[in-house]
């Protein structure tokens, strides 16, 4: 990645972006997390055709910062119904299922029409109905991540052979460790800190604090 360094000052403070001199991870089969709240799309499923518990495994590598992630399944069925079912998410596509019992949920901006039901498993799988094409009803898990560890989202799919209009849309988003590690170099994140600013006739300066929250980390700026 090509290495930058911004100064700029904005309402008394300045924000420092450091990417160059540390290592920054490179992608893998998904790279989720090169920033802050960044979601990727793991399935994008559109007017899928009618099936029956058709498996999905869906892998995906989080970012050597990431210190959580959020999976969402979201759907709508305008005519029928789809389901997702026997969902499950594995470190390293092995070992127990590390999603719970309990989804968090957002209705559908228009038309709401999903549930959860009870499929057998730990998880319960999920049912999309809907009348708006486009609005999805939505489902989520937030885990604690392993940092740059992969995932890997498995579930069975099934759809009405009254499949259009329908979508399914899987997607893993993560939240960054929130503050470097000292001594391991600076991620690459943006940091701020407040500035005092001084002006004169002849010059402006900018008085930096007595103390960074990464004391002696920024000692070139002195």
């Amino acid at each position: 990645m090509t290495s930058k360094r911004y100064l700029a000052v904005a309402a008394l403070a300045l924000t420092i972006s450091l990417n160059g001199g540390f290592p920054v991870p490179g992608p893998a089969v998904t790279f989720i997390g090169a920033s802050a709240a960044q979601a990727d799309t793991l399935l994008n499923l559109i007017d899928a055709p009618g099936q029956t518990n058709t498996p999905f495994s869906l892998p995906f590598t989080v970012s050597s910062l990431a210190a959580a992630v959020e999976l969402t399944i979201a759907g709508y069925q305008v005519p029928s119904f789809e389901q997702t079912t026997q969902i499950g998410l594995f470190l390293n596509g092995i070992g127990p299922n590390l999603l719970g019992s309990n989804w968090d949920f957002e209705p559908a901006p228009s038309g709401s029409n999903a549930t959860t039901f009870n499929d057998g498993s730990s998880v319960p799988g999920l049912n999309f109905g809907g009348t708006v094409v486009g609005s999805f009803d939505t489902f989520s898990q937030t885990i604690e991540a392993v940092p740059g560890a992969s995932y890997s989202l498995n579930f069975l799919y099934s759809n009405s052979s009254a499949n259009a209009p329908s979508g399914l849309l899987a997607s893993a988003a993560i939240s960054l460790v929130p503050s470097p590690i000292v001594g391991a170099g600076l991620p690459a994140q943006c940091l701020r800190w407040p500035f005092s600013l001084v002006a004169t006739a002849s010059e402006s300066r900018l008085i930096r604090p007595s103390v960074y929250p990464l004391e002696g980390a920024l000692s070139w700026l002195e």
